[in-house]
């Protein structure tokens, strides 16, 4: 496909101009068939993806992530340090996105595959880290015929606050216990997740992180407002707007509103006991407190 033709069809989708585009493109390092077929996409169940960072932006989502590189890198090293405990090798990445911990796992010589229910952020993925094996799906539902014959893993990581994505009680279960089911005897489960007993203590911020392109800017504007679910305690009701800004002009990409569940150190732990998991550890890191860092192994 021609960058011409390409221009041309990604019209169909946005606002941005050939010019624009063309310089997106570049800064991505990606093809146009695989930035225009990142439009659309699926995120749980059906279309809360429409216009958010999940699907219709992805893209957008993943300069966000790579601009926080030092961020990834400790991120990585603090699930490395404990994957190694179990000599975890052949792993499964739950709710993957685009790809951003993939070079990481894969240059330190573990086999990779991921998961994620975003087929926009998926085709990111598969440009971003080619070396790794990527499944559309669902984490609630993680369905053995589906997955590469490395089943059982060696361990399933859920990065990024991935699990706060899910709500309700119900979901979160479904989702521990498809991951114990697709590890073998011994495997580990790990995740990160919001630290509730910290959140509140956004109610009301104002957050916003800007990533450089060629010719403008990407940037997010986020809001913290704290909701209460029936069945689930704290969370937080995430109000996000973003903007490109380049050459001198501002078009407005996303305004959307999504939920993050937060959780208590003894929640996590309940969750995984009633999954059958053992040897848990639920602690508290970064020096702000805002996050749980959560292992528990396979009996």
């Amino acid at each position: 496909m021609t960058r011409n033709r390409a221009v041309l069809a990604l019209r169909n989708f946005t606002s941005l101009e050939q010019y624009e585009c063309l310089h997106l493109i570049n800064e991505l390092n990606i093809s146009e068939e695989t930035f225009i077929a990142s439009r659309g996409g699926l995120f749980l169940d059906g279309d809360h993806n429409k216009g958010t960072f999940f699907g219709d932006y992805a893209w957008f989502f993943h300069l966000l992530k790579m601009n926080n590189l030092e961020d990834l890198v400790k991120a990585f090293q603090r699930y490395d340090q404990a994957l190694k405990t179990c000599n975890a090798r052949c792993i499964l990445d739950i709710g993957c996105g685009t790809g951003v911990f993939a070079p990481f796992f894969i240059d330190d010589g573990y086999s990779y595959v991921g998961i994620d229910a975003s087929d926009s952020m998926l085709a990111i993925a598969r440009e971003h880290e080619p070396r790794g094996q990527y499944v559309l799906g669902d984490m609630r539902r993680l369905e053995l015929n589906a997955l590469p014959s490395t089943i059982p893993f060696d361990a399933v990581t859920c990065m990024g606050r991935t699990l706060c994505h899910l709500i309700h009680d119900a979901d979160i279960e479904a989702c521990i216990a498809s991951a114990f089911q697709v590890l073998k005897p011994g495997g580990m489960f790990a995740c990160d997740v919001a630290n509730a007993q910290i959140a509140q203590n956004h109610t009301g911020e104002h957050f916003c992180d800007t990533v450089q392109v060629e010719g403008g800017t990407v940037q997010r504007d986020i809001i913290f407002n704290e909701n209460h679910f029936q069945d689930t305690g704290k969370s937080l009701n995430i109000q996000v707007h973003a903007i490109v800004d380049l050459k001198c002009r501002k078009i407005e990409l996303v305004d959307y509103v999504y939920n993050l569940r937060s959780f208590m150190p003894e929640e996590m732990r309940a969750f995984l006991e009633n999954a059958g998991f053992g040897r848990i550890s639920v602690i508290i890191y970064a020096r702000t407190k805002q996050s749980l860092f959560v292992t528990a192994e396979k009996p």
